[in-house]
């Protein structure tokens, strides 16, 4: 069974929705959490989660916000250790341009 050190999270959830419930439960179960955004999307991701996550460090959580997709999946993947888990949470739109990004990396 993994555990938290063994577990990332990748969020992805517009502004207008319920992101900051995600992110702190999210946090508490993952070793680092990323919040990132989708490349193209008619939904609102204005950049105010980063105000969030300079909260949640100063608390002393693990968590990042990396606004470009790609180099947050890549981060995630770089700190992953063996036989590791990475959740991904978002809208569809932000679900289906993981999937490609990680299709285009050989992962799935």
């Amino acid at each position: 069974m993994n555990t938290k050190k063994h577990i990332r999270s990748i969020i992805g959830i517009p502004d207008n929705k319920a992101y900051e419930e995600v992110v702190e439960i999210l946090s508490q179960k993952s070793a680092v959490t990323f919040l990132s955004e989708p490349a193209k999307c008619h939904l609102p991701f204005s950049g105010i989660q980063a105000h969030l996550v300079r909260n949640m460090r100063q608390r002393g959580q693990n968590v990042y916000h990396i606004p470009n997709l790609q180099e947050a999946i890549e981060q995630a993947l770089n700190d992953l250790p063996e036989q590791g888990e990475i959740y991904i949470v978002g809208t569809q739109i932000y679900i289906g341009q993981v999937k490609i990004e990680l299709a285009r990396r050989g992962i799935i």
